[in-house]
Protein backbone atom coordinates (compact mmCIF):
# COMPACT_ATOMS: atom_id res chain seq x y z
CA UNK A 1 0.00 0.00 0.00
CA UNK A 2 1.22 3.56 -0.40
CA UNK A 3 -0.15 6.47 0.29
CA UNK A 4 -0.57 9.52 -2.05
CA UNK A 5 -0.87 13.43 -1.22
CA UNK A 6 -2.50 15.42 -4.10
CA UNK A 7 -3.73 18.91 -2.90
CA UNK A 8 -3.87 17.93 0.78
CA UNK A 9 -6.37 14.86 -0.08
CA UNK A 10 -4.72 11.50 1.15
CA UNK A 11 -5.53 8.96 -0.83
CA UNK A 12 -4.10 4.94 -0.67
CA UNK A 13 -3.27 2.55 -3.34
CA UNK A 14 -2.86 -1.43 -2.71
CA UNK A 15 -0.16 -1.83 -5.06
CA UNK A 16 2.51 -3.99 -5.66
CA UNK A 17 6.06 -2.73 -4.10
CA UNK A 18 7.42 -2.13 -8.09
CA UNK A 19 4.99 -0.07 -8.45
CA UNK A 20 4.60 2.15 -5.53
CA UNK A 21 7.71 4.51 -7.21
CA UNK A 22 5.37 5.34 -10.48
CA UNK A 23 2.43 5.90 -8.39
CA UNK A 24 4.40 8.35 -6.07
CA UNK A 25 6.01 9.50 -9.38
CA UNK A 26 2.28 10.62 -10.94
CA UNK A 27 1.06 12.17 -7.96
CA UNK A 28 4.53 14.32 -8.27
CA UNK A 29 3.89 15.20 -11.49
CA UNK A 30 -0.24 15.75 -10.89
CA UNK A 31 1.19 18.44 -8.05
CA UNK A 32 3.54 19.90 -10.73
CA UNK A 33 0.96 20.56 -13.23
CA UNK A 34 -1.25 22.30 -10.08
CA UNK A 35 1.71 24.64 -8.81
CA UNK A 36 2.25 25.74 -12.30
CA UNK A 37 -1.22 27.60 -11.88
CA UNK A 38 -1.78 30.25 -9.85
CA UNK A 39 -2.47 29.80 -6.48
CA UNK A 40 -5.74 30.96 -6.81
CA UNK A 41 -6.99 28.40 -9.40
CA UNK A 42 -5.42 25.49 -7.65
CA UNK A 43 -8.94 24.10 -6.91
CA UNK A 44 -10.74 20.42 -7.80
CA UNK A 45 -11.84 21.56 -11.09
CA UNK A 46 -8.20 22.36 -11.79
CA UNK A 47 -6.95 19.36 -10.36
CA UNK A 48 -9.65 17.26 -12.79
CA UNK A 49 -8.56 19.45 -15.92
CA UNK A 50 -4.69 18.84 -15.69
CA UNK A 51 -5.83 15.09 -14.56
CA UNK A 52 -7.45 14.86 -18.09
CA UNK A 53 -4.46 16.34 -20.03
CA UNK A 54 -2.25 14.00 -18.47
CA UNK A 55 -4.35 11.31 -19.71
CA UNK A 56 -4.77 12.96 -22.92
CA UNK A 57 -0.71 13.03 -23.47
CA UNK A 58 -0.88 9.31 -22.15
CA UNK A 59 -3.20 8.44 -24.91
CA UNK A 60 -1.55 10.29 -27.31
CA UNK A 61 1.79 8.48 -26.22
CA UNK A 62 -0.26 5.39 -26.57
CA UNK A 63 -0.81 6.05 -30.13
CA UNK A 64 2.22 7.27 -31.44
CA UNK A 65 4.07 3.78 -29.76
CA UNK A 66 1.49 1.76 -31.49
CA UNK A 67 2.34 3.60 -34.95
CA UNK A 68 6.07 3.42 -34.23
CA UNK A 69 5.59 -0.20 -33.30
CA UNK A 70 3.90 -1.21 -36.33
CA UNK A 71 6.26 1.12 -38.75
CA UNK A 72 9.13 -1.68 -36.77
CA UNK A 73 7.37 -4.61 -37.58
CA UNK A 74 7.15 -3.93 -41.26
CA UNK A 75 10.99 -2.77 -41.44
CA UNK A 76 11.77 -5.97 -39.47
CA UNK A 77 9.55 -8.34 -41.90
CA UNK A 78 11.20 -6.69 -44.87
CA UNK A 79 14.75 -7.27 -43.44
CA UNK A 80 13.85 -10.70 -42.55
CA UNK A 81 12.52 -11.04 -46.29
CA UNK A 82 15.77 -9.76 -47.61
CA UNK A 83 17.81 -12.31 -45.82
CA UNK A 84 15.98 -14.88 -46.54
CA UNK A 85 16.28 -14.16 -50.08
CA UNK A 86 19.75 -13.49 -49.66
CA UNK A 87 20.65 -17.27 -47.78
CA UNK A 88 18.36 -18.65 -50.46
CA UNK A 89 19.89 -17.23 -53.33
CA UNK A 90 23.62 -18.52 -51.91
CA UNK A 91 22.42 -22.28 -51.04
CA UNK A 92 21.01 -22.41 -55.17
CA UNK A 93 24.83 -20.83 -56.08
CA UNK A 94 26.43 -23.34 -54.03
CA UNK A 95 24.30 -26.38 -55.22
CA UNK A 96 24.69 -24.74 -58.98
CA UNK A 97 28.71 -25.09 -58.24
CA UNK A 98 28.33 -28.52 -56.74
CA UNK A 99 26.44 -29.44 -59.59
CA UNK A 100 29.13 -28.26 -62.17
CA UNK A 101 31.81 -30.07 -60.17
Amino acid sequence: MVEINVMGHRFNFQCEDDERKRLQEAANLIEQKMNELPKGSRNERHLIMVSINIAYDLLQLKEEAMHNSADLKTKVEAIHKILTNAIQEKKSDGQNKANQN
